[in-house]
C-alpha cells in the first residue's frame, strides 16, 4: 500500500500537497510492467475527488479487484500440481501480463507457482 503522510504527501495526478482535512486514496502496488497505462497509479496516493475524476479509475478499480480476487490467501494455487502455496520462499506469481483479454496471454495473468 502507498505511503501517505496527509500535509506532506503530493497527489500523484495534480501533483499538489493531500492535506490533513482532504479524503485521499491509497492504492498498492499492482502494475509491474512499466509501459502499461496504469503504472502512474501504482502505489500511488492521490486526492480521493482527483482519482474519481481520472477517466482511468474504472480500470484501475477493476484491476485492483482482480489482483485481489486471484491472489488473496486460499487463492494461490500452484498451476502445476493445484495445491496451495504457503511458503512465501517457494513462491512465484507471474504478475498481470496485460489487460487484452484476446491476447494469448491474458490468461496467465496472476498465474502462481512453486519454486
Amino acid at each position: 500500500m502507498s505511503l501517505l503522510i496527509q500535509g506532506s504527501t503530493l497527489c500523484s495526478i495534480c501533483g499538489q500537497v493531500i492535506e490533513a482535512d482532504a479524503p485521499a486514496v491509497g492504492l498498492p502496488a499492482f502494475v509491474w510492467n512499466e509501459a502499461d497505462v496504469l503504472l502512474p497509479f501504482n502505489d500511488a496516493s492521490m486526492h480521493r475527488m482527483c482519482f474519481e475524476a481520472h477517466p482511468l479509475r474504472e480500470q484501475v478499480e477493476a484491476t485492483i479487484e482482480e489482483l485481489d480476487r486471484k491472489t488473496g490467501p486460499g487463492r494461490r494455487k500452484c498451476a502445476v500440481c493445484g495445491s496451495e502455496v504457503l511458503d512465501p520462499d517457494d513462491y512465484l506469481m507471474v504478475p498481470r501480463l496485460t489487460a487484452d483479454v484476446a491476447s494469448p496471454a491474458h490468461r496467465f495473468n496472476y498465474t502462481h507457482l512453486h519454486r
